[in-house]
């Protein structure tokens, strides 16, 4: 997933593969994060890793909750167009600034036999973070009201979540026959609309 909400979660998959023509013994992967860029979003290590197919190798894993780390894994031998397919869950847990942020993840493959192609042997990878928010409004007033007389509307504003919003307006169109009087601290009237920020 890619962007990933602030708070969510997100699969990484990497693929260690053999294009031959030879077996690729002490096969190792090292997948290091944050590397690879200047990050302006944090991620944490959540595990659930897979390596298939079973028993091709094994992983040592970071710890939980970690947002820097590394992921190493080896492989006794990889066959000649067989691949090791990793994967692991991360969290996004910070965003610098602004709504969005990127981190970034390097992973570095080797073995024993000297490389026919050694610039494939490493691949990064950037994942955006982003604040996402689920604003509701709703609008009311006295059913029925007298002409010359000064009546309130209520507007509210619900975030459902799940991240903090900031910088949210609200504009409200007065319709004909209406005279602005005042509103709440925050709002500014003009041209006929009603801005609150």
């Amino acid at each position: 997933i890619d962007p990933v909400a602030l708070g969510g979660m997100t699969t990484y998959t990497i693929t260690t593969a053999n294009a031959g023509p030879s077996y690729a013994t002490n096969v190792m992967m090292v997948d290091t994060f944050p590397l690879g860029g200047v990050g302006s979003a944090t991620f944490s290590y959540q595990g659930n890793l897979t390596v298939n197919p079973p028993g091709i190798g094994t992983c040592v894993e970071p710890p939980l909750n970690v947002t820097s780390g590394v992921l190493t894994c080896t492989f006794p031998g990889i066959a000649n167009a067989q691949a090791a397919i990793i994967t692991y869950d991360m969290r996004a847990e910070t965003i610098a600034s602004g709504i969005s942020g990127t981190a970034f993840n390097t992973a570095v493959v080797s073995a024993a036999e000297t490389e026919t192609l050694a610039n494939n042997n490493i691949a990064l990878n950037a994942t955006t973070s982003r604040r996402v928010a689920d604003l509701g409004i709703s609008k009311s007033a006295p059913a029925t009201i007298t002409p010359g007389t000064s009546f309130d509307w209520t507007i509210t504003v619900t975030n459902n979540g799940p991240n903090v919003s900031t910088g949210a307006i609200v504009s409200d169109t007065l319709p004909a026959g209406v005279t602005f009087q005042s509103a709440s601290a925050g709002c500014a009237f003009a041209t006929g609309v009603v801005t609150c920020t």
